[in-house]
């Protein structure tokens, strides 16, 4: 039957091809191209005619409504994956900006977004679009759709303060749950993009982690919640001892590299809200913590990436004669930072090259949750961060620009 199947859809295709996809109205075209990667169809003749309809949408896209041309834009991702051509989804991106606004289904915007996402995708005016489009709408639609919507912009770190804003209310309505997965999803989010969904948001959101179980979450959940609380600066000393004990039993193996940065993360925030306020802070169960902690060390022990933004900087710090140390391990071994410069009074200065990953995909750039983490813990350890972006770091053309920029920076440092 697979085979009769098989090849009954290949000669559909091979009838559309020498029909020529020029000749269909938009409406078949768009109709032929989203059957065939929905029914996952793919081989080398489904690859030449998706791209020859996809170049005829393309040449005649005021022909196509607007959802049918996203239609074409999900069938080709669907069909192409990671082997697209960027030219291709970028032209089709930039032709639906201006007709989003004509779609009336919207769970149809966010098929847009997650189609990107799923490739890595990012396009700063329809990603805005979309955000603008939808805010208005998000008490309409199903919760996994509002978490899904969410996911795609994460994933791609774009940042809309209103439409987290927006979301932390549809999610934390008392009428609806969210489910285990869902819930992890939505703290770590929130955690990643730096939004504090507000105390309403949280209460509820803790609240239902109680109700669901702790035993409900996998040990990689259990890393995603406390760090994002912990950014959040919302975990309590009892509810980290809960969940860590709860994952006690686990082995270095059960945990991958981001797992384990995020729990020691955990700990590292939260014993500086303790010491703030006078309380002893907890521990990661001893013999799970000995195991990570190790990995962790070793990873960046053995970690030596200086790239040539990283290298530029270095340079401009020699030429103004200041004293650096590259890749420098520290805090037994806790971090490896870009440049270590010792200031006046041997202050301990932390000179941090951070690349676009680390910040929002769109302006104004901010510092996404792994970065700000790591800047609160060397900080409550007696550090000065100093971080120098790379969006900052390419407006300067001139050596004297860069020195300049420096200096302000380093300013009252005494170097």
């Amino acid at each position: 039957m697979p085979r009769l199947r098989s090849q009954l859809l290949d000669n559909v295709v091979q009838e559309a091809v020498l029909r020529q996809p020029s000749q269909f109205s938009a409406s078949e075209l768009s109709t032929f191209v989203h059957s065939l990667a929905s029914l996952h169809h793919e081989d080398i003749l489904s690859s030449t005619a998706m791209d020859l309809c996809t170049l005829s949408a393309i040449r005649r896209s005021e022909q196509f409504r607007a959802h049918e041309m996203v239609d074409v834009v999900w069938s080709y991702t669907q069909i192409f994956g990671h082997h697209h051509d960027p030219q291709v989804l970028d032209t089709m991106a930039k032709l639906l900006v201006p007709r989003l606004g004509e779609i009336t289904h919207v769970p149809r915007l966010v098929i847009l977004v997650k189609a990107f996402a799923d490739l890595d995708l990012h396009y700063t005016d329809l990603h805005n679009e979309v955000s603008a489009l939808l805010c208005p709408h998000l008490e309409c639609l199903d919760q996994g759709l509002v978490v899904e919507l969410l996911q795609a912009f994460g994933h791609v770190h774009h940042y809309s303060s209103t439409l987290f804003e927006r979301a932390a209310t549809v999610l934390s309505d008392s009428k609806s749950r969210l489910s285990t997965s869902q819930l992890a999803s939505v703290l770590q989010l929130y955690g990643c993009m730096m939004h504090d969904p507000g105390q309403a948001a949280l209460d509820v959101w803790l609240t239902q982690l109680q109700d669901l179980g702790r035993a409900a979450l996998t040990s990689s959940q259990v890393c995603s919640v406390l760090w994002s609380l912990a950014l959040l600066e919302a975990l309590s000393p009892e509810l980290f001892l809960q969940l860590s004990r709860d994952i006690q039993d686990c082995r270095k193996g059960d945990f991958t590299v981001s797992d384990i940065e995020r729990l020691l993360m955990a700990e590292w925030l939260l014993e500086i809200t303790c010491r703030r306020q006078g309380q002893t802070p907890p521990r990661i169960p001893r013999p799970l913590r000995l195991q990570i902690l190790s990995v962790w060390r070793e990873r960046l022990y053995y970690k030596h990436d200086v790239s040539s933004f990283q290298k530029d900087v270095g340079l401009t710090l020699t030429d103004m004669r200041i004293s650096h140390t590259l890749e420098e391990s520290v805090e037994n071994g806790d971090f490896k930072i870009d440049y270590v410069i010792v200031g006046d009074g041997n202050a301990r200065v932390a000179l941090e090259c951070d690349g676009p990953r680390r910040f929002t995909s769109n302006a104004p750039y901010h510092a996404l949750g792994e970065t700000v983490a790591s800047r609160r813990v060397l900080e409550g350890r007696g550090w000065r961060v100093v971080s120098i972006s790379k969006h900052a770091w390419n407006s300067l053309k001139s050596r004297e620009e860069k020195q300049s920029f420096l200096e302000q920076e380093l300013w009252g440092i005494g170097c």
